[in-house]
């Protein structure tokens, strides 16, 4: 049974703000989890069939291209399907696969980000010209000729 049936069994949501879930949505939400943790096939396949548009929609919706997206969406569901073997049930699956969602955009920004300041163009440029954009030294690959033509003809 997937986790939809399970919640369907008992009341889907409490009442109202501050209001605890009956008993019937209770055991809903204990079943949903017991299956996720054994690794039920219908209840896995239900669950990324009832969240992967969600998840996508919400990787877009965070400034990804599409195809950092489609990647990001893959590896949620991929780290879902490793740890729910750990998925205690204590929040609702879909808090708990957004949660993943929001760590791997994370990784992946702060690794977008280590590559921007890592770039070794920006250290070779750095190495080689001044502020001014002359040579800091020019080449030594052909004996400084090269520098000598450019500062006999600078245009």
């Amino acid at each position: 049974m997937g986790c939809d049936q399970h919640e369907r069994a008992g009341e889907s949501k409490p009442s109202g703000p501050g209001k605890l879930a009956s008993p019937a949505a209770a055991r809903a939400r204990a079943d949903c989890a017991a299956a996720i943790r054994a690794g039920e096939p219908a209840t896995l396949r239900a669950v990324v069939e009832r969240y992967l548009r969600q998840i996508l929609r919400a990787a877009r919706g965070a400034g990804l291209s599409p195809q950092d997206a489609e990647e990001v969406t893959q590896e949620t569901f991929t780290t879902f399907l490793e740890i729910a073997p750990r998925f205690e049930g204590r929040s609702h699956v879909r808090t708990f696969l957004f949660g993943i969602l929001y760590r791997k955009i994370a990784e992946l920004r702060r690794d977008f980000s280590h590559q921007r300041q890592h770039d070794p163009i920006d250290e070779v440029m750095e190495a080689r010209f001044a502020t001014n954009g002359t040579w800091r030294r020019p080449p030594a690959a052909d004996g400084g000729a090269c520098a000598r033509r450019v500062s006999r003809n600078p245009e």
